[in-house]
């Protein structure tokens, strides 16, 4: 990943919380260099490892992004982990090894939200969570449009 490409960008409302962006990567490196990047527009929690991540996750997460091999857990163990959990929070599995599981069969089986390649186009990834985060909150709205609609159905 060419960590000077990838460009911070500035929320326009800064009244409202951000949105919160976990990272779990064994990478030092890779984790911070993604951390400062994402932090203008989201509250970002780097983890270390699957179980560090496993503990801080909470529903108050708009999306994981997930290296796939870790020491300890790996990413696809993490990711089943989350989604046993999570069911609608958005993985974007992020990593370099691309010879554990073809990108297709990868997608077919986890169905992530989405898949990049570390040595790909760091742009891809910064567009992957914007997209990964409006599409989770979307979901959250439309939940408690249903449920006050159940509410108010049930009170009449």
């Amino acid at each position: 990943m060419a960590i000077h490409r990838i460009r911070r960008s500035r929320r326009e409302d800064s009244s409202t919380p951000k949105p919160k962006v976990m990272i779990i990567d064994d990478d030092f490196t890779l984790r911070n260099a993604l951390k400062i990047s994402l932090r203008d527009d989201y509250d970002v929690v780097a983890c270390a490892s699957g179980d560090e991540g496993l503990a801080k996750l909470t529903d108050q997460f708009d999306t994981v992004i997930l290296d796939i091999k870790m020491p300890g857990k790996n990413g696809f163990q993490v990711y089943d982990e989350i989604k046993r959990v999570y069911h609608d929070l958005p993985i974007i599995f992020y990593s370099a090894f691309q010879d554990i599981m073809e990108s297709s069969a990868l997608r077919r089986q986890y169905k992530p939200f989405g898949y990049v390649d570390k040595n790909g186009d760091s742009a891809a990834l910064l567009d992957l969570v914007k997209k990964a985060v409006a599409h989770h909150q979307h979901l959250l709205k439309i939940k408690k449009t249903i449920n006050t609609l159940k509410s108010t159905s049930h009170r009449n």
